[in-house]
């Protein structure tokens, strides 16, 4: 089970936004979260990043 949002914050007066992946596996809860502040359009987590890791749990 999984899910994503994406937030705005802000950082030095501009806008940037932050995205979140919540994943439960099993009996363990992991969460990741990406932002880019010099492209704010590559904010994604990518999702091979983020099966790599649930594959290590």
């Amino acid at each position: 089970m999984a899910i994503g949002y994406r937030v705005t914050g802000e950082i030095g007066g501009r806008k940037v936004p932050i995205t979140y992946t919540v994943v439960r596996s099993g009996g363990a809860i992991t969460a990741f979260h990406g932002m880019n502040m010099l492209d704010v359009k590559k904010a994604a987590i990518p999702e091979a990043v983020v099966r790599a890791q649930l594959d290590r749990l």
